[in-house]
């Protein structure tokens, strides 16, 4: 059979994709000529919003380039059809081109494949190819789509990508914090397995102020989605919160942020991935053991089912028991079971966990060595610490530090004069404890200050206003504001009092109520003022630094920290007024 003319396979291509723009649903009408030809352009498509194709009815016009290619037979999937890179520039001086390539059987049959084309795609194309003469590209076979689906994606996405933009570049991916990804070619659809979109182009926008910057074409590798997701065997139901990331071979399941599930077509593979917290250890154990005990697990239309193992079940009910002991340890310690413990290569958190159990739920002391004298403990668990009152002569030798019968513990602070006055317990924290106790109870806290004057002579209150300092710096390095309100809720004790009128107590305040965000009155900053000049008046430097800090002149609190001896300004840096300094 002879070959089929050149014009022949283009009459045959548009008279497809006329037959396309007919179609019931499509509203399209195609002006492609055949034979005479523009340069790199043989028409274009109008698109309407309905059939009864007036002005009124026109959305906009897709610019087209048609070729036709003889074959034997129609190819599977995706071809390549090559253009001139003269083509390519004339492309993207039209803000881009729909190419249709029809493939044209001997004895008529046809086939058409697309590629829609826009202006970011062809610039990131002749930056890379544009010395060479022409360029192979890919094309989507059209049956798997509408033609005017095509056409009215080409369009709305277009308006996203105008030439100059694109050529000029005035922003960078740093500039957005917000990002919308949009396909030519992909539309999610429930029937079809989600790995399809890996062979999918995608465009990633920057957005700003409703406002889309084209930044890059990709193509995705894993896609990944979290949810609670509802496990079932039959006779019981697991909610466990699971993240599905979809490779194009292989499917994982991360359960709990804790174990890990790997599907490939021939195998399946599964391990230990984090401890995460005790909550969920809770919640996938059990679902394990159900797993591993042969039983088939179905969720959301998926069924998972393995040979009965029974090293792993013997391994996973003694951590099933060991987690109820825990449980009890930590519900003694007043630890949240949603905490999650940090783990590291060099952090063993499964000896640090029984040995909380082994001392505080079973009291099992043997090998034990402590000081002789009752205190706090901060013992570390992950990368924060339980905060611990140890007491080397009860039966009962680790508490909870926050426990009510630690809270009506008192200390005596003792003085020069051998007077000792009554004080919280809680003075004794350290940094640590506030900066990373697990269980830290601020009422409890709370409830301790309550049941002393923390400001009745000048050596309470100085043991007061450093723990208040400890608590604002433990804000400044947790976040945690509670720390704040706690520090505040103490210097209010001074409300009514002599002590209200102290320097160091209004300093502290103002600064705690800056550390939450808040602006000073004009009230407040006015009595800033007159402190200023009462300490300019006294040489008072360490008064005039706070002072020019809380007013937020950077200048002048910075010579005044100069003027400072070195121990005086090493002294301050302790401080979290200093810390306000350097954010200055």
């Amino acid at each position: 059979m002879a070959e089929l003319s050149n014009s022949k396979k283009e009459r045959l291509t548009v008279n497809t994709i006329k037959s396309l723009a007919d179609a019931p649903g499509s509203y399209l009408i195609p002006e492609i000529s055949v034979g005479d030809k523009g340069i790199s352009f043989d028409g274009h498509i109008s698109v309407m919003s309905d059939d009864t194709e007036t002005k009124e009815s026109l959305i906009g016009r897709v610019p087209v380039q048609v070729k036709g290619t003889e074959v034997e037979e129609f190819c599977e999937g995706l071809i390549t059809f090559s253009f001139d890179i003269a083509d390519y520039r004339n492309f993207l001086s039209s803000d881009g081109v729909l190419l249709l390539v029809g493939e044209v059987k001997p004895s008529g049959e046809t086939k058409l494949y697309y590629k829609s084309l826009l202006a970011l795609e062809i610039h990131e194309l002749l930056q890379r190819y544009g010395k060479q003469k022409s360029r192979v590209i890919e094309l989507r076979p059209i049956g798997e789509t509408r033609l005017y689906d095509i056409c009215c994606k080409f369009l709305a996405e277009q308006e996203h990508q105008p030439r100059e933009l694109i050529r000029h570049r005035p922003f960078n991916i740093d500039d957005f914090q917000k990002f919308k990804f949009s396909s030519l070619t992909y539309s999610l659809n429930p029937t079809e397995p989600l790995r399809k979109i890996f062979d999918h182009d995608f465009t990633m926008y920057g957005i700003l102020n409703q406002t889309h910057f084209p930044l890059v074409q990709v193509r995705f590798n894993s896609i990944g989605a979290s949810q609670i997701v509802k496990f079932t065997d039959g006779d019981s139901e697991y909610d466990i919160f699971t993240e599905n990331i979809f490779k194009e071979s292989v499917d994982t399941l991360i359960l709990e942020n804790s174990f890990i599930f790997e599907f490939s077509r021939n195998d399946v593979s599964y391990r230990y991935l984090n401890f995460n917290s005790l909550a969920a250890q809770k919640r996938i154990i059990p679902m394990l053991i159900s797993l591993f005990s042969g039983q088939k697990l179905s969720f959301e239309e998926n069924i998972i089912q393995m040979l009965p193992q029974n090293d792993i079940l013997v391994e996973l009910r003694c951590w099933q028991s060991f987690l109820e002991d825990l449980e009890y340890t930590f519900d003694l310690l007043g630890i949240n079971p949603e905490f999650v413990i940090e783990e590291s290569k060099d952090i063993d958190t499964g000896r640090e966990m029984e040995w909380l159990v082994h001392r505080v739920y079973i009291k099992n002391y043997a090998g034990l060595t402590m000081p002789d004298n009752k205190g706090f403990v901060n013992y570390k668990l992950g990368n924060k610490c339980v905060v611990l009152f140890y007491n080397p002569f009860a039966e009962d030798r680790f508490l909870n530090a926050f426990a009510h019968e630690v809270a009506e513990i008192g200390v005596y602070v003792q003085g020069e004069n051998d007077n000792k006055h009554f004080h919280s317990i809680y003075v004794l924290l350290t940094e640590e404890s506030l900066v990373k106790g697990v269980n830290l109870n601020i009422q409890k806290i709370k409830y301790s200050f309550d049941r002393c004057d923390p400001f009745s002579n000048e050596l309470v209150a100085d043991y007061t206003n450093k723990f208040c300092l400890s608590c604002i710096n433990a804000y400044v390095q947790s976040g945690n504001r509670e720390l704040l309100d706690l520090a505040n809720y103490i210097y209010d004790r001074t409300i009514g009092t002599e002590s209200e009128g102290e320097d160091y107590i209004l300093i502290n305040k103002l600064q705690i109520k800056l550390w939450r965000n808040e602006d000073l009155t004009i009230d407040e900053s006015n009595i800033l003022y007159q402190k200023k000049i009462l300490a300019i008046k006294d040489n008072n430097l360490n008064l005039l630094f706070c002072v020019n800090v809380l007013l937020r002149n950077r200048v002048e609190s910075t010579l005044t920290f100069e003027q400072m001896f070195p121990e005086k300004q090493e002294y301050f840096k302790t401080l979290p007024i200093f810390k306000f300094f350097e954010k200055l």
